[in-house]
């Protein structure tokens, strides 16, 4: 008689992705309440606009949770070191939309005075860092690799 596999929520891409939609959502409504913090008159919609995007970039890198080795080359791929490219990609494309803004909210903060390149830069390491820890906190608590597919 054939054993039943006892399914649980834990070890699917569907709870991986929801997850990260959540954590996402959480670092979406930091940066939400942050920016006005930085004294610059930043618009409500772009408030907005970062928690939805942050609940995107969870989801990206949920669902990139599929992938344990590299797919080109074959080697092992680190979820922490997945997550950081993941991040570090999407919040340059979001430092790249966004540029002008974040040039005026740089120029309020601080004393000294920015480059126009320089909150791109500290955008895109920030996607870095949120990218890593969201990551490890998805592969710790959702899982990763094959196991996910299996229990769709």
């Amino acid at each position: 008689m054939a054993k039943t596999q006892k399914h649980t929520c834990k070890d699917s891409l569907t709870f991986r992705i929801g997850l990260g939609k959540i954590l996402g959502g959480l670092i979406g409504l930091m940066v939400f309440f942050s920016l006005p913090a930085l004294q610059a008159n930043i618009d409500i919609a772009l408030r907005f606009g970062m928690i939805g995007w942050y609940m995107i970039f969870g989801a990206i890198i949920g669902f990139a949770g599929v992938y344990t080795k590299y797919p080109l080359l074959g080697w092992g791929l680190p979820s922490i070191l997945r997550g950081a490219s993941i991040g570090f990609g999407l919040n340059l494309i979001l430092a790249c939309l966004v540029h002008d803004n974040m040039i005026q909210a740089f120029s309020h903060y601080s004393e000294f005075q920015f480059s126009n390149s320089m909150p791109i830069i500290q955008l895109a390491i920030e996607g870095l860092i949120w990218g890593a820890l969201l990551d490890f906190a998805l592969t710790r608590y959702a899982g990763e690799g094959k196991e996910l597919l299996e229990n769709l």
